[in-house]
């Protein structure tokens, strides 16, 4: 799944990622992929 985010964009993912800003997702399993 392709993880995009806007400048502003802080909040969970239905993928149960995190994504914080242009920051690295960082998923439930504690592996970091770029956002």
């Amino acid at each position: 799944m392709t993880v995009t985010a806007d400048k502003s964009a802080i909040g969970p993912h239905t993928d149960g990622q995190l994504t914080i800003g242009t920051q690295p997702a960082v998923p439930l399993s504690g592996t970091i992929r770029a956002a």
